[in-house]
Protein backbone atom coordinates (compact mmCIF):
# COMPACT_ATOMS: atom_id res chain seq x y z
CA UNK A 1 0.00 0.00 0.00
CA UNK A 2 1.17 3.42 -0.87
CA UNK A 3 0.53 5.93 2.43
CA UNK A 4 -0.67 9.40 0.95
CA UNK A 5 -0.95 12.44 3.60
CA UNK A 6 -0.84 16.45 3.16
CA UNK A 7 2.55 16.37 1.15
CA UNK A 8 0.15 14.59 -1.56
CA UNK A 9 -2.21 17.41 -1.85
CA UNK A 10 -1.07 19.57 -4.67
CA UNK A 11 -0.63 16.58 -6.87
CA UNK A 12 -3.67 15.26 -6.14
CA UNK A 13 -6.06 18.29 -6.20
CA UNK A 14 -4.08 19.38 -9.79
CA UNK A 15 -4.57 15.99 -11.37
CA UNK A 16 -8.52 15.43 -10.08
CA UNK A 17 -9.99 19.00 -10.18
CA UNK A 18 -11.17 17.85 -14.06
CA UNK A 19 -13.74 15.91 -12.10
CA UNK A 20 -14.28 18.24 -9.30
CA UNK A 21 -18.04 18.41 -10.48
CA UNK A 22 -17.94 14.32 -8.94
CA UNK A 23 -16.40 15.52 -5.71
CA UNK A 24 -19.38 14.57 -3.20
CA UNK A 25 -19.21 10.93 -5.01
CA UNK A 26 -16.06 10.70 -5.10
CA UNK A 27 -15.90 11.97 -1.36
CA UNK A 28 -18.68 9.18 -0.29
CA UNK A 29 -16.53 6.26 -1.91
CA UNK A 30 -13.28 7.46 0.13
CA UNK A 31 -15.73 7.33 3.31
CA UNK A 32 -15.41 11.04 4.08
CA UNK A 33 -18.12 11.43 6.68
CA UNK A 34 -18.17 15.42 6.80
CA UNK A 35 -19.51 15.57 3.11
CA UNK A 36 -22.61 17.99 4.00
CA UNK A 37 -20.25 20.29 6.40
CA UNK A 38 -18.15 21.06 3.19
CA UNK A 39 -20.67 21.59 0.82
CA UNK A 40 -22.12 24.06 3.58
CA UNK A 41 -18.71 25.92 3.85
CA UNK A 42 -18.08 25.86 0.18
CA UNK A 43 -21.32 26.10 -1.60
CA UNK A 44 -21.46 26.33 -5.38
CA UNK A 45 -17.66 25.87 -5.28
CA UNK A 46 -17.32 22.03 -6.67
CA UNK A 47 -12.87 22.74 -6.38
CA UNK A 48 -12.70 23.65 -3.48
CA UNK A 49 -14.96 21.39 -1.71
CA UNK A 50 -13.02 18.97 -3.88
CA UNK A 51 -9.60 20.48 -1.85
CA UNK A 52 -11.97 20.09 1.57
CA UNK A 53 -12.40 17.16 1.00
CA UNK A 54 -8.97 15.37 -0.18
CA UNK A 55 -7.21 17.83 2.65
CA UNK A 56 -9.70 15.75 5.58
CA UNK A 57 -8.98 12.37 3.78
CA UNK A 58 -5.69 12.84 3.40
CA UNK A 59 -5.19 13.13 7.68
CA UNK A 60 -6.72 9.75 7.95
CA UNK A 61 -5.08 5.90 8.02
CA UNK A 62 -7.30 5.77 5.08
CA UNK A 63 -5.68 7.92 3.06
CA UNK A 64 -4.02 5.56 0.24
CA UNK A 65 -2.96 5.37 -3.73
CA UNK A 66 -4.95 1.82 -4.30
CA UNK A 67 -7.94 3.19 -2.22
CA UNK A 68 -8.29 6.76 -4.49
CA UNK A 69 -7.45 4.85 -7.79
CA UNK A 70 -10.33 2.00 -6.30
CA UNK A 71 -12.50 4.87 -6.01
CA UNK A 72 -12.10 6.81 -9.15
CA UNK A 73 -12.69 3.81 -10.93
CA UNK A 74 -15.98 3.38 -9.46
CA UNK A 75 -17.09 6.90 -10.19
CA UNK A 76 -16.27 6.16 -13.85
CA UNK A 77 -12.94 8.23 -13.76
CA UNK A 78 -10.82 5.91 -15.17
CA UNK A 79 -8.06 8.10 -16.80
CA UNK A 80 -7.48 10.16 -13.50
CA UNK A 81 -7.41 6.25 -11.82
CA UNK A 82 -4.65 5.66 -14.45
CA UNK A 83 -2.64 8.89 -13.91
CA UNK A 84 -2.44 7.86 -10.15
CA UNK A 85 -1.76 4.72 -10.52
CA UNK A 86 1.24 5.48 -12.95
CA UNK A 87 2.14 8.47 -10.40
CA UNK A 88 2.01 6.06 -7.48
CA UNK A 89 3.26 2.72 -8.65
CA UNK A 90 0.11 1.41 -7.87
CA UNK A 91 -0.70 -2.64 -8.38
CA UNK A 92 -4.11 -2.28 -8.80
CA UNK A 93 -6.23 -3.64 -11.68
CA UNK A 94 -8.50 -0.86 -13.31
CA UNK A 95 -11.58 -2.64 -14.62
CA UNK A 96 -14.04 0.06 -16.14
CA UNK A 97 -17.58 -0.06 -14.37
CA UNK A 98 -20.57 -2.24 -15.29
CA UNK A 99 -22.19 -1.14 -18.16
CA UNK A 100 -25.47 0.67 -17.46
CA UNK A 101 -28.91 -0.46 -16.95
CA UNK A 102 -31.23 -0.69 -19.87
CA UNK A 103 -34.05 1.43 -19.07
CA UNK A 104 -37.46 0.17 -17.44
CA UNK A 105 -40.70 -0.02 -18.23
CA UNK A 106 -42.34 2.59 -16.85
CA UNK A 107 -44.12 1.28 -13.51
CA UNK A 108 -45.69 4.12 -11.96
CA UNK A 109 -45.09 3.89 -8.52
CA UNK A 110 -47.47 5.08 -5.36
CA UNK A 111 -46.99 5.79 -1.80
CA UNK A 112 -48.10 2.22 -0.56
CA UNK A 113 -44.68 0.63 -2.29
CA UNK A 114 -42.99 2.87 0.15
CA UNK A 115 -41.72 -0.43 2.04
CA UNK A 116 -40.98 -2.29 -0.36
CA UNK A 117 -38.80 0.35 -2.25
CA UNK A 118 -37.01 1.13 0.61
CA UNK A 119 -36.13 -2.37 1.55
CA UNK A 120 -34.60 -2.57 -1.69
CA UNK A 121 -32.55 1.05 -2.66
CA UNK A 122 -31.80 1.04 1.55
CA UNK A 123 -28.16 0.62 1.70
CA UNK A 124 -28.03 3.70 -0.95
CA UNK A 125 -28.87 5.91 2.11
CA UNK A 126 -25.65 7.84 2.11
CA UNK A 127 -26.51 9.13 -1.08
CA UNK A 128 -30.24 10.25 -0.33
CA UNK A 129 -29.49 14.15 -1.59
CA UNK A 130 -27.40 13.05 -4.71
CA UNK A 131 -30.52 10.36 -5.22
CA UNK A 132 -33.28 13.26 -4.45
CA UNK A 133 -31.58 15.65 -6.76
CA UNK A 134 -30.90 13.10 -9.73
CA UNK A 135 -35.04 12.76 -9.28
CA UNK A 136 -35.78 16.23 -9.72
CA UNK A 137 -36.12 17.76 -5.89
CA UNK A 138 -35.01 20.80 -5.62
CA UNK A 139 -32.30 22.13 -2.44
CA UNK A 140 -35.59 24.14 -0.57
CA UNK A 141 -37.15 20.98 -0.58
CA UNK A 142 -34.27 18.78 0.21
CA UNK A 143 -33.62 20.88 3.13
CA UNK A 144 -37.26 20.96 4.35
CA UNK A 145 -37.21 17.39 4.47
CA UNK A 146 -37.58 16.40 8.43
CA UNK A 147 -37.85 12.45 9.33
CA UNK A 148 -40.51 11.88 11.71
CA UNK A 149 -40.48 10.98 15.44
CA UNK A 150 -36.77 12.92 15.87
CA UNK A 151 -35.00 10.46 14.09
CA UNK A 152 -31.94 11.95 12.54
CA UNK A 153 -29.84 9.37 10.33
CA UNK A 154 -29.48 9.32 6.64
CA UNK A 155 -31.08 6.12 6.44
CA UNK A 156 -34.21 8.12 7.84
CA UNK A 157 -33.92 11.31 5.80
CA UNK A 158 -33.41 8.99 2.28
CA UNK A 159 -36.87 7.24 3.48
CA UNK A 160 -38.56 10.42 4.45
CA UNK A 161 -37.52 11.75 0.84
CA UNK A 162 -38.67 8.66 -0.93
CA UNK A 163 -42.25 9.04 0.91
CA UNK A 164 -42.61 12.60 -0.56
CA UNK A 165 -41.35 11.64 -4.01
CA UNK A 166 -44.27 8.88 -3.97
CA UNK A 167 -46.53 11.48 -3.19
CA UNK A 168 -45.49 13.58 -6.35
CA UNK A 169 -48.45 14.58 -8.84
CA UNK A 170 -48.88 17.06 -11.88
CA UNK A 171 -47.43 19.35 -12.53
CA UNK A 172 -44.19 16.98 -11.04
CA UNK A 173 -43.54 14.01 -12.81
CA UNK A 174 -45.25 11.05 -11.43
CA UNK A 175 -42.81 8.70 -10.10
CA UNK A 176 -41.72 5.49 -11.29
CA UNK A 177 -39.64 2.92 -11.40
CA UNK A 178 -38.10 4.23 -14.36
CA UNK A 179 -36.97 7.15 -12.72
CA UNK A 180 -35.76 5.74 -9.47
CA UNK A 181 -33.37 3.48 -12.13
CA UNK A 182 -32.21 6.40 -13.22
CA UNK A 183 -31.42 8.23 -10.30
CA UNK A 184 -29.51 5.78 -9.04
CA UNK A 185 -27.39 4.82 -12.36
CA UNK A 186 -27.02 8.58 -12.83
CA UNK A 187 -22.97 10.23 -12.76
CA UNK A 188 -23.43 11.78 -9.49
CA UNK A 189 -24.45 8.64 -7.74
CA UNK A 190 -23.25 5.30 -9.65
CA UNK A 191 -25.11 2.98 -7.66
CA UNK A 192 -25.22 0.49 -10.85
CA UNK A 193 -25.63 -2.80 -8.86
CA UNK A 194 -28.55 -1.58 -6.92
CA UNK A 195 -30.21 0.05 -10.48
CA UNK A 196 -29.95 -3.65 -11.81
CA UNK A 197 -31.48 -5.22 -8.81
CA UNK A 198 -34.61 -2.28 -8.65
CA UNK A 199 -34.66 -2.81 -12.72
CA UNK A 200 -35.41 -6.46 -12.15
CA UNK A 201 -37.60 -6.17 -9.90
CA UNK A 202 -39.82 -3.50 -11.15
CA UNK A 203 -42.21 -6.15 -12.77
CA UNK A 204 -42.65 -7.82 -9.42
CA UNK A 205 -44.37 -4.43 -7.54
CA UNK A 206 -46.60 -3.85 -10.35
CA UNK A 207 -48.11 -7.03 -10.03
CA UNK A 208 -48.11 -6.78 -6.26
CA UNK A 209 -50.17 -3.73 -6.47
CA UNK A 210 -52.61 -5.14 -9.27
CA UNK A 211 -53.27 -7.90 -6.71
CA UNK A 212 -54.43 -5.40 -3.91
Amino acid sequence: MVQLDEKDLKYLFGTLRLVSHKWRLLAIQLEIEEVDIIEKNHPHDVERCLEDSLKRWLKSDRATAEALVSALVTIEEVGQAEEVKKHYKCENEITPPPPKVPKTDKHRLQPGDLDELFRLVSTAHPQWRNIGRALGFKHNELSSIVPRGGLTSQRDYFEEMLGAWLKWAPPKAHPTTEALVAALQSESVGEYNLALSLSKSSEFMSDARLKD
